[in-house]
């Protein structure tokens, strides 16, 4: 479903038929990357790998949600941010490694979809933008790490969230995009406190 909102937001761009193929591209690489870090995982380290780690994070705060009331105030409260994030994953697919697996790996989509609007909104008539998607959608070294369970994927996501946010704020102040600003870079401060410092910090500086 995911795949089909964005493939549909692309083809209405410029040559949208380049992009939406560029879209889907990043989806079937993403989904085979979720594969290979599962077997590599499973396969080679027995397990013994943080995604594992993490999966049974969703069941545990993913079953308090669904047990009582408490348990998901429980979860709200808990200072490790990742607790709720990963009961999120646990709600749509259960205890699924691989489900878990998709769901980051479409984290890591958006993460990427999202960076790509921002340099659009930003350089609507600047050369590049082709370059830059296939970066983002493509290469190896973002469409594999940026989907990993737990916080590769969860920061990259925020990330993108965050850059979207200020490059609209840039734009026009809309109270939408203060409290998405403000919440991307919260998460990220309780995932992982320096990216989300020093990308407050660029931003400062860059507004």
């Amino acid at each position: 479903i995911l795949g089909i909102l964005l493939y549909r937001r692309a083809s209405v761009w410029p040559e949208g038929r380049w992009w939406a193929q560029l879209v889907v591209a990043g989806l079937v690489a993403r989904i085979v990357f979720a594969f290979i870090h599962v077997w590599v995982g499973l396969k080679f380290y027995k397990g013994s790998v943080d995604f594992v780690g993490y999966s049974t994070l969703a069941a545990q705060f993913g079953y308090g949600l669904l047990s009582d009331f408490l348990g998901a105030a429980n979860v709200l409260l808990e200072p490790d941010m990742m607790a709720p994030l990963m009961a999120v994953h646990y709600l749509l697919v259960g205890r699924s490694l691989v489900g878990m697996f998709l769901i980051s790996s479409m984290a890591g989509l958006i993460g990427s979809y999202l960076f790509l609007r921002a340099y659009q909104l930003e350089f609507p008539e600047r050369d590049g933008q082709r370059f830059l998607g296939v970066m983002l959608f493509l290469l190896p070294s973002v469409a594999f790490w940026s989907i990993l369970l737990g916080k590769d994927s969860m920061t990259f996501l925020f990330m993108g969230c965050a850059t979207y946010a200020f490059t609209r704020l840039l734009h026009g102040c809309h109270l939408r995009h203060v409290f998405s600003l403000l919440a991307s870079l919260g998460v990220l401060v309780l995932i992982r406190a320096p990216v989300g410092g020093f990308l407050a910090l660029a931003m400062g500086f860059a507004w």
